[in-house]
């Protein structure tokens, strides 16, 4: 769980450091970037738990949930 946070952090310097001007180029936001990818599998798992944990039984209901999270994480990975 550290790792994961220290890599939020580092993230959100990076993007913080190049909205401020201090390294010309893409080098800051590709590094920020890159410490995102850690973030993206553990908050598909959370929400996917979630999603099981709030619907229960009702199996149509979840697979509409499952489909609508499937189709955002897709979405998002190509933004």
């Amino acid at each position: 769980m550290a790792a994961f946070i220290s890599c939020l952090v580092l993230a959100c310097f990076c993007f913080a450091a190049d909205a401020c001007g201090l390294m010309s180029g893409n080098a800051l936001v590709i590094m920020g970037g890159a410490m995102l990818f850690p973030a993206w599998d553990p908050k598909d798992a959370i929400i996917n738990g979630v999603i099981a944990d709030m619907l229960g039984n009702a199996e149509a209901n979840k697979n509409r949930a499952f489909s609508s999270s499937f189709t955002i994480n897709i979405f998002g990975s190509v933004v």
